[in-house]
């Protein structure tokens, strides 16, 4: 099974047909939530190193673009791993 590794950075692209960052960041959120396969107890199978009392998904939004009818906002993604622990 292919697994994705701690602070490994995508992009991501949110396309709305009305403008709203508020729904456009929990769509992202959701997405990286899907990628990484993490469950409802904070769990991933998909990510090398995971540690539910350690790690959390990064959302970075970069830039919001209006292409006509359509409003497109870029984030990145990434799992981030606490320092402290």
């Amino acid at each position: 099974m292919f697994m994705y590794k701690i602070n490994e950075v995508f992009d991501h692209s949110v396309i709305r047909s009305e403008a709203n960052f508020d729904r456009a960041s929990d769509a992202a959120y959701k997405f990286a939530l899907f990628k990484f396969e993490i469950d409802e107890d904070g769990h991933s199978s998909r990510v090398e190193g995971w540690e539910r009392s350690s790690c959390s998904i990064e959302i970075e939004f970069k830039k919001y673009i209006r292409n006509g009818h359509e409003h497109v906002y870029n984030f990145t993604i990434a799992v981030r791993k606490s320092e402290n622990e």
